[in-house]
């Protein structure tokens, strides 16, 4: 069988419904519509988008891999400040000697007391005595008052055994009716340094020192009094 075109039906239709000729029918009849040509599957190229160039004052991405960023300083913060050299000041000398003993390695203190006990005989004591009996127990320690220099030790008329000492500022003191000295002529003391102990030797009715006190003028003087002025005293 004929296959039937568009056209054809038409016309059919046309014949069938309106009385006109055969030839105006055929002179009506539609043109065969030519084959609708088939489109093209080729894609269209997109139009390309025109990218802008940044601006200037754009500042661009940072990279997303890791950077290392040096730290500013900030503006308030801490300038290092070069060190400074101070000239070194005028040098400081010790003061000139004196005749003040210094303090004691010993005790800490200049003058101190000779033995430590009961004073049984005071300065003077109604007669010619020239200095303090200090009784106390035989082998008692007996030490320097002051810093100084041994001038006498050994045996002495009236006192068996005793100790002279000449101190810085011309003193001498006299330690007697010892039992033991301890220091020979021309050693250096210092105070509080052993130099003898408690005896009964001499003339003596029982343990005890003797000691004196003189002045570089010469003349004996109360050992307690000197002791005091000086910030010591016997206990």
């Amino acid at each position: 069988m004929k296959a039937l075109h568009f056209g054809d039906i038409v016309a059919t239709l046309a014949a069938a419904s309106t009385p006109h000729s055969p030839s105006i029918v055929h002179a009506l009849a539609p043109t065969p519509l030519p084959r609708t040509t088939r489109m093209s599957t080729t894609p269209v190229p997109a139009t390309p988008e025109i990218t802008p160039p940044p601006s200037s004052s754009t500042t661009p991405p940072s990279s997303t891999s890791s950077v290392f960023t040096a730290p500013v300083p900030s503006a308030t913060g801490t300038q290092a400040v070069p060190p400074t050299t101070t000239p070194p000041g005028p040098q400081i000398t010790g003061d000139a000697p004196t005749d003040t003993p210094a303090a004691s390695p010993h005790t800490g203190r200049q003058y101190v007391a000779p033995t430590s006990g009961t004073i049984t005989s005071s300065f003077g004591d109604g007669r010619s005595h020239q200095g303090i009996d200090i009784a106390n127990s035989t082998g008692t320690p007996i030490v320097a008052v002051a810093d100084g220099v041994v001038i006498s030790s050994g045996p002495a008329q009236g006192f068996g055994l005793w100790v002279r000492i000449r101190h810085n500022d011309g003193t001498i003191t006299t330690y007697g009716h010892n039992n033991e000295n301890t220091v020979s002529v021309g050693q250096t003391v210092v105070a509080g340094r052993e130099i003898a102990t408690v005896g009964n030797r001499g003339e003596s009715t029982g343990p005890h020192l003797h000691f004196e006190v003189q002045e570089p003028s010469g003349q004996n003087v109360d050992p307690v009094t000197w002791l005091a002025a000086r910030d010591a005293s016997i206990l």
